[in-house]
């Protein structure tokens, strides 16, 4: 035999009873979790800005921004018009990583697949 629910008396319903504590608790909560989802985002966002901001100044970054790409293009464009004994260091490993090849009006830098070729 199953036993019913119990029914409110006042109303003779069956849902259940909600006071006010425990609805200005689960309110509470929601709220806390919002709060704790945003911090974590804004937690995340600086991280992610710290990391970027100390790998831009890194030489070894692969991610190039647009002010790193153009100085790469002009430094191996500037390399290129140069004899092997008055090239620097950085000239040197930059045409070996590297190459342009002009699309258009466009420059364009690629990565050479095999560097140890030239």
């Amino acid at each position: 035999m199953r036993k019913s629910k119990p029914t409110n008396k006042a109303t003779g319903s069956s849902s259940p009873i909600v006071n006010n504590k425990t609805a200005s608790s689960i309110s509470s909560t929601t709220t806390t979790t919002t709060t704790k989802v945003v911090e974590n985002s804004k937690r995340k966002n600086e991280f992610n800005s710290g990391i970027l901001t100390c790998k831009k100044d890194s030489l070894n970054n692969l991610l190039f921004t647009s002010d790193r790409w153009d100085q790469t293009i002009e430094l191996i464009n500037g390399a290129k018009l140069k004899r092997y004994c008055d090239r620097n260091e950085k000239e040197i490993s930059l045409l070996k990583t590297y190459n342009i090849i002009n699309a258009g009006s466009q420059q364009k830098l690629v990565k050479k697949m095999n560097s140890s070729e030239e």
